[in-house]
């Protein structure tokens, strides 16, 4: 079955707008709520974080995936862990939940 909500990460990067940005998201979490172990949604919901340089949702995103069984891209989950370690004051206590 296809989803609207896989796009390619390729995709993600081409996404200009703020407003495309928040459509997309909106799709990878709909995913999500549909199928809590959709893998695709949830790579790309976080890549797209990582995108936009929302670093905090992006490790909230892992911590859920992860709790739902999900297999995360490695390199894109060391990538925001590393990226968040930059700024400890802000994401230390999530990097700590997990």
């Amino acid at each position: 079955m296809s989803c609207p909500a896989l796009l390619s990460q390729q995709h993600n990067r081409r996404i200009s707008s703020k407003a495309a940005g928040k459509e997309a998201g909106s799709q990878y979490l709909r995913a999500i709520e549909s199928d809590a172990r959709h893998a695709g949604a949830d790579n790309n919901l976080i890549n797209l974080c990582y995108i936009v340089k929302d670093y905090g949702n992006a490790l909230k995103y892992i911590q859920q995936a992860e709790t739902s069984g999900v297999t995360l891209n490695p390199k894109l989950k060391q990538a925001v862990i590393q990226l968040a370690k930059k700024w400890p004051e802000r994401f230390l206590p999530l990097i700590l939940q997990r």
